[in-house]
């Protein structure tokens, strides 16, 4: 994973962690798998598992990137996909087990699309390395 690649997984990570820190914020107290999750601020909803799961996945996001290891990252967007996979079919209905909405929806398929482009971009090389010729 080159310089650019490996900052945009770790601003994805840690956003991932954020939403799940803020939603741990609002929905102290709710029961862990609420149907309807608490409101954070005008974004989105998370219940604690939701919590849970965003900072778990926010933290693989960044433990990849940190150690340069793509498959890492890959399955940190995996995760996010399912999550919003489990949105999609869960919304309104009870059980709901992380609590979602359709503003939860986009904020999980953001990440898992944005951090599977990363996992699945092509190398690069980086500006500070000097260029070789195989002669």
């Amino acid at each position: 994973m080159n310089g650019g690649i490996r900052t945009a997984a770790l601003v994805l990570g840690v956003l991932g962690v954020l939403s799940g820190a803020a939603g741990f914020a609002v929905s102290a107290g709710q029961p862990f798998t609420a149907a309807e999750g608490a409101r954070v601020g005008e974004l989105f909803h998370l219940n604690p598992l939701g919590s849970l799961v965003s900072v778990v996945l926010g933290l693989v996001a960044i433990a990849g990137a940190a150690a340069r290891l793509r498959v890492v990252v890959l399955v940190a967007a995996a995760g996010w996909l399912l999550a919003a996979l489990q949105v999609v079919l869960q919304s309104g209905r009870e059980p709901n087990l992380l609590g979602g909405t359709a503003s939860t929806l986009a904020l999980f398929l953001g990440l898992g699309a944005g951090l599977l482009a990363l996992a699945v971009a092509p190398e690069t090389p980086d500006a500070a390395a000097p260029a070789t010729a195989d002669t």
